[in-house]
């Protein structure tokens, strides 16, 4: 046993590379923080909590999110009593399947700061492929030449938010799957219009290029609506059902989702009671889809409050995941620390997206929060300080 630890020591000292400076664009959360000072009206808070959903702050994420923002919605006793008597909780994934064999297009939304959206898609990737879905196309991915090549894995030309390790497993999982990842942003300038109508032409394409193609669309927000949206836009959903005659099926992530702290929650997300991911139906077997904010949609997704494991949200060990600790023994650099997790170092070499990140202020931290890596799948461990001087670790 002693000798085991010795040769793993020595391992551990010969991945100390000060001379390198990290590649990645993760930025330490002390970085992202100064820009609020000197940027605070950075998109209302949505550049900051995605930089801090990157790096795996999740409840910070969310925190940055809800901080410009006042959820002051509140609905009657009267509306509260209908909601409660008349929908109960069913299984998402299971009513989501059964809409998917009834359509071509299945479209889901999400907040670009939140990674929980991306793990529930990348859980129904798998059986939407069994029921004819071949194509997934993502708002987010890099329109330039090259994106074939930059999507046979994540990697940082594959898109922007698709930096995020939740993002990256989502393509991960869509590739092995054998899907076509599709890229369909406008990327020719314009008005929020422009950008609308350019979304759904390029999807328009595919459909009309491919008559038997069943799509998976991956948007952000609002694009999802299927009906104009005052002071805004026609979204991309509406326009293209006008220019196919294909209704899609949208479901909504953003709106019955948790928020940093439960002043903030939609006064129907309170009323659900549910502990899974559930889908809101009456009697008739139809969903919710009360037109909550401004965009009209075929049903609103429940994500339960999350469960922390090991000082992480439960959900980072969904899709076949297990916990890790970094022994803290064997650690060279100073803290903070932004520990990644690759399948290899040449992953590092490719700019491949980690499987995980995560961003550790303090050794304490480091003791009591897990890392997720794949079950039954090699790894090795990036460490980054602030300088910018790195360590592998190969457990």
């Amino acid at each position: 046993m002693r000798t085991i630890a010795i040769i793993t020591f020595l391992f551990f000292t010969s991945g100390l590379s000060a001379q390198v400076k990290d590649p990645f664009p993760y930025k330490f959360s002390s970085t992202i923080y100064g820009k609020i000072k000197s940027d605070s009206a950075s998109w209302r808070g949505g550049v900051t909590s995605s930089d801090l959903s990157f790096i795996g702050l999740y409840k910070e994420a969310l925190q940055e999110w809800d901080k410009p923002r006042s959820y002051k919605k509140t609905i009657s006793k009267e509306d509260s009593a209908g909601f409660v008597k008349e929908y109960k909780a069913t299984d998402a994934k299971k009513f989501i399947l059964k809409k998917a064999k009834e359509h071509r297009v299945l479209i889901f939304n999400e907040a670009h700061y939140n990674p929980r959206h991306r793990v529930f898609v990348t859980s129904l990737l798998a059986e939407l492929k069994e029921a004819g879905y071949h194509f997934f196309a993502a708002e987010t991915f890099s329109t330039r030449a090259g994106f074939t090549e930059n999507s046979k894995y994540p990697n940082l030309n594959s898109g922007y938010y698709t930096m995020e390790p939740q993002f990256g497993n989502l393509m991960r999982e869509a590739n092995q799957l054998g899907y076509t990842l599709y890229p369909y942003e406008h990327a020719s300038g314009g008005n929020q219009q422009t950008r609308e109508t350019g979304q759904a032409l390029n999807l328009a394409r595919l459909l009309d290029s491919i008559p038997t193609a069943k799509v998976i669309v991956y948007c952000g927000f609002s694009h999802i609506g299927e009906a104009p949206i005052p002071n805004w836009a026609t979204p991309m959903a509406a326009k293209l059902k006008e220019l196919t005659g294909i209704d899609p099926y949208t479901i909504d992530q953003t709106l019955l989702t948790e928020r940093s702290a439960p002043q903030f929650y939609h006064p129907y997300y309170k009323l659900a009671d549910s502990r899974q991911y559930a889908i809101l139906v009456n009697k008739k077997g139809e969903p919710f889809n009360k037109q909550l904010d401004d965009k009209k949609v075929d049903a609103l997704l429940y994500t339960p409050p999350t469960k922390y494991i090991h000082n992480r949200p439960g959900w980072v060990f969904e899709n076949d995941k297990i916990p890790y600790f970094i022994n803290r023994d064997i650690i060279q650099l100073s803290y903070p620390l932004i520990a990644k997790i690759y399948f290899t170092e040449a992953d590092i070499n490719n700019m491949v997206i980690p499987v995980d990140i995560l961003e550790f202020k303090t050794e304490q931290e480091l003791i009591s929060t897990a890392m997720a890596v794949f079950k039954r799948k090699h790894f090795i461990v990036e460490l980054v300080d602030t300088k910018g001087e790195t360590q592998i670790i190969r457990p």
